[in-house]
């Protein structure tokens, strides 16, 4: 598209008010809203992403890439994340890395509680590797280890499971966590 053109050269306001517009003819177009974010993001106006993505998911509550998008958001507001990806599960609940980022940020805010009605006993990995991040979080680490060896070697997310395993067995007491700014667990 032209947008696309104009931001190759670094031409970004005329990309924007471009895509702006392309929101404007076709409110159903993912691409302008996570095109739009990206730029906001990189000015660090978050307010205005998290504007973007809840407007886009309140009338397509459907589309998993814009709730991802809203969760790579960096913001202090758990809430708002923990009710807008809430609201996606609820008409999608097998949006398994939607569940999965839910869980990882219910951990973050101390909230884990509310999530535990949506892990179920589904069989599909997306869901197993989900049940043994909460698992995980809530301390129970020799169940987690075996719920992710059960999908270890699966293609999408045996890569994942084996990464929380190692993470597990290297770290078992979750001592020494880096980069945390808040509880993991309740």
């Amino acid at each position: 598209s032209y947008a696309r053109f104009c931001q190759s050269q670094n031409r970004t306001e005329k990309a924007n008010d471009l895509y702006a517009r392309a929101i404007e003819l076709d409110e159903s177009n993912q691409e302008p809203v996570l095109a739009l974010v990206k730029y906001y993001k990189s000015r660090y106006e978050v307010h205005k992403c998290i504007r973007l993505c809840t407007e886009f998911l309140k009338r397509y509550p459907n589309n998993e890439r814009v709730a991802l998008e809203l969760t790579t958001v960096d913001t202090s507001d758990y809430s708002s994340a923990i009710k807008c990806l809430s609201r996606v599960l609820k008409v999608h609940p097998k949006f398994y890395r939607i569940l999965i980022r839910l869980i990882e940020i219910c951990a973050r805010a101390g909230r884990l509680n509310e999530v535990a009605k949506m892990i179920t006993k589904d069989t599909a990995p997306g869901m197993i590797m989900a049940r043994g991040l909460f698992t995980m979080y809530n301390g129970f680490y020799k169940d987690a280890i075996s719920i992710f060896s059960k999908i270890q070697n699966h293609p999408v997310w045996g890569l994942t499971a084996q990464f929380s395993i190692v993470q597990i067995l290297v770290n078992p007491e979750r001592k020494y966590c880096w980069c945390t700014k808040g509880p993991l667990s309740n």
